[in-house]
């Protein structure tokens, strides 16, 4: 399955979609409508998040952020977000608008909802490891040095990457005409055509690992952090770790939250207004971290605030210095190697008759 089929077993792969082959991309089309509200909604999601996670992914690169590696796993977690909103909120939006089936273009599509799921999975992951992550620094800080210290750090850091390639071997969701969402059936509403062969049991056992893990961890966090304060009164928990700890939690949360909403449609039914809202779900969990590091990071926030007016300043310098340069030019001033030195009299009259 997944991309290796694709590109290893094609005899599998049009089996399993080869009734794309069953009717024009006109009719399949026409199993659906166009939503361009919606599509609008969606890309415009994906596009502003694109941009505004820009400056916040070249400020956490630098080292007094990235030495840590909380800051480490969220920065590989942006370079994932950043690589999934062009698929399932950009060319997912433009779908929705154009009212585009699956199999007007159905390589594409599956290469869209290839890279899209698995980065999900990819990400999903990061974010259980930024968990215990936070789990061990603030509860077993020692621990946390050995366990995400130095070079390991970057065994964990690998974990993910190598899990997208794996993931590569399973069916992902593409986009469904008929529910303006990612389906793994891209024939789901389409009567006579709906199968349970793309059903994914990966994704099931995936999603509640992330659902169990992530709220296990956090809620065992915030036990032994409430246990801390109320029993022994202990304060030795600095407030940049509690803050990195409540941004990590928001970030992961709302994993949970479309890990649930995506499990659950896949096997009942729902309308379609809850499943634009679980879509609009997975976009924002890939796409609404910066406003987490905005409102809960003060750091980065600074960071964020020096590089954008820092940039501003440098361009309205060099704007200034292009225009002191032509006035000086149309004033009749002149460069010499080192300096500007005024034309003579002379000189602006023109070479003495003879």
């Amino acid at each position: 399955m997944g991309l290796w089929m694709y590109l290893f077993n094609q005899d599998e792969w049009n089996y399993l979609y080869g009734n794309c082959s069953y009717k024009t991309p006109a009719q399949w089309n026409a199993d659906g409508t166009p939503e361009v509200p919606v599509g609008i909604i969606y890309t415009a999601i994906g596009i502003i998040c694109w941009v505004t996670y820009i400056p916040f992914l070249i400020v956490m690169a630098k080292k007094e952020f990235i030495q840590h590696s909380c800051y480490k796993l969220m920065f590989l977690l942006g370079v994932i977000d950043m690589i999934v909103l062009p698929f399932n909120a950009i060319i997912g939006g433009i779908n929705c608008a154009r009212g585009s089936h699956f199999c007007t273009n159905p390589r594409f599509n599956y290469i869209v909802g290839v890279i899209g799921t698995s980065l999900w999975y990819g990400g999903s992951m990061t974010c259980i490891l930024l968990a215990f992550d936070r789990f061990f620094e603030m509860c077993f800080p020692k621990a946390a040095k050995k366990v995400f210290g130095g070079k390991m750090i970057y065994v964990w850091l690998a974990a993910p990457i190598i899990y997208i390639l794996w993931s590569f071997t399973q069916v992902p969701l593409v986009y469904s005409i008929v529910h303006h969402a990612f389906f793994f059936d891209p024939f789901a509403g389409s009567p006579g055509f709906e199968s349970d062969r793309f059903l994914s049991t990966f994704h099931t056992v995936h999603n509640m690992i992330v659902i169990t893990c992530i709220g296990g961890v956090y809620m065992t966090l915030v036990i032994t952090l409430t246990i801390r304060y109320k029993v022994y009164n202990n304060q030795a928990i600095s407030k940049f770790q509690l803050l990195l700890t409540a941004q990590s939690l928001c970030i992961c949360v709302e994993m949970v939250v479309a890990a649930v909403i995506y499990v659950y449609m896949q096997y009942f039914p729902i309308s379609d207004a809850f499943v634009i809202i679980a879509h609009v779900c997975w976009i924002c969990v890939h796409g609404d971290t910066p406003i987490v590091y905005f409102a809960l990071n003060e750091s980065l926030r600074k960071g964020v605030f020096r590089l954008v007016f820092k940039f501003k300043l440098n361009r309205t310098t060099t704007n200034i210095n292009h225009a002191h340069l032509k006035s000086i030019r149309s004033s009749g001033l002149y460069a010499t190697k080192n300096s500007v030195v005024p034309a003579t009299s002379n000189e602006q009259q023109g070479p003495a008759e003879s």
